[in-house]
């Protein structure tokens, strides 16, 4: 099942919404005006933004840069001359698609426009931010950011670039309606979710007893390769091209803390906040399959190089119910760090990590898919060590 997140066909005039389906909106002009630049939208069913999935209730903005560069094609020496990260917005999912100042085609055959889209479009506050501008000769940069604080409402990013547009397309007259732009977002983070279970049925040959429980206390991601910010560089090879992410300082850590689903409900007495683990049960950490951690690539399309580029850290507490002890428990603390193989955390791809705990050990394993297909397990080998 495809999971994209289409924009094109830029409505000025009125749209009608046809195809009603979860996996398509089809947009459709009515009366268009003269020789404009029309925008609209195609929404695919999991564009993720702010930590939930982007639907087709809403999805109400995206950014544009385009370069006129008449009968010649883009080069890096072409600037923005024509739009400059140009908001696209509608008031709700029944308005149309409408920006300011309106633009038009140009009238001479052949005349070339190159646009580089974005969404969402950033408002200054967020994780998004325009760092080129306007005079600025060559493609757009944005620069992300992951701020620690503001991890249950992170945005997802995606991305799209139409090269060398003509007005009329596929060698019509002039005369003829203009053409439709269309674009075809892609993802370009990488997208985590955290899942968790208690293993009754230790893989050391021990079983786990009903009164003891699991609370994690907090999960690290760091490691020699890990950025939290990142600049994003549009790409000119072809259409629909992917970008290249340029990491910010590397060897940071994230703690992940405030995504947490956490609760502090007595077992035993032990009332310390985390997410408790209490039976077979697969438990989403963050709360929800819709809500997500969105990081930046470590090495694009590729991958981590090595197993010391990114590390999940993991604190936990085993908690053993006890009526005979003055505190009503017993409880012991562990921290382990695991190594994500090399290959891992590749741009526009979605990773479902799950934990599986047992009496004295975790097993770790990943699912992997590219935000356009289903889940499939990839099976790696992790390096797991004890931090003391």
């Amino acid at each position: 099942m495809k999971k994209t997140l289409f924009v094109g066909i830029i409505a000025l005039a009125a749209m009608a919404f046809v195809g009603c389906t979860n996996d398509d909106v089809v947009a459709q002009r009515n009366n268009p005006e003269g020789d404009a630049i029309e925008f609209g939208t195609y929404l695919g069913r999991d564009v993720a933004t702010r930590g939930t999935v982007l639907s087709n209730d809403n999805f109400l903005n995206f950014g544009v840069f385009a370069y006129y560069t008449g009968q010649n094609e883009f080069v890096h020496a072409s600037t923005p001359n024509f739009m400059f990260n140009q908001k696209v917005a509608r008031n709700d999912t029944s308005a149309p698609w409408t920006y300011s100042p309106l633009k038009y085609w140009p009238t001479t055959k052949n005349d070339k426009i190159t646009f580089f889209a974005y969404a969402p479009y950033h408002e200054g506050t967020n994780a998004i931010t325009v760092v080129s501008d306007a005079a600025t000769a060559g493609v757009p940069k944005i620069k992300y950011t992951i701020d620690k604080d503001k991890l249950d409402v992170a945005e997802d990013f995606t991305t799209d670039v139409l090269m060398n547009e003509v007005r009329e397309g596929n060698g019509s007259s002039i005369d003829s309606e203009p053409r439709d732009v269309e674009f075809t977002l892609r993802h370009e983070l990488t997208r985590v979710g955290i899942k968790a279970q208690l293993d009754r049925e230790a893989y050391n040959g021990s079983k786990v007893e009903n009164k003891t429980k699991i609370n994690i206390l907090e999960i690290k991601f760091g490691g020699t390769a890990f950025a939290t910010d990142a600049t994003y560089s549009f790409s000119i090879a072809d259409d629909h091209a992917r970008g290249a992410w340029e990491l910010g300082t590397q060897n940071q850590v994230l703690n992940i803390d405030n995504l947490l689903n956490k609760t502090n409900d007595s077992i035993g007495g032990y009332v310390e906040s985390g997410v408790r683990l209490e039976n077979e049960t697969l438990v989403n950490l963050f709360g929800s399959d819709d809500s997500f951690l969105f990081l930046i690539p470590t090495n694009g399309v590729t991958g981590t190089a090595t197993t010391d580029d990114v590390t999940i850290t993991i604190c936990y507490d085993i908690v053993t119910e006890d009526a005979s002890l003055a505190a009503g428990h017993s409880v012991t603390r562990s921290t382990k760090k695991f190594n994500l193989p090399a290959g891992s955390l590749k741009q526009g791809v979605a990773y479902t990590y799950t934990f599986k705990f047992g009496l004295n050990e975790i097993q770790l394993s990943a699912s992997v898919a590219g935000w356009d297909e289903e889940n499939v397990n990839d099976d790696v080998d992790w390096t797991i060590t004890d931090v003391l």
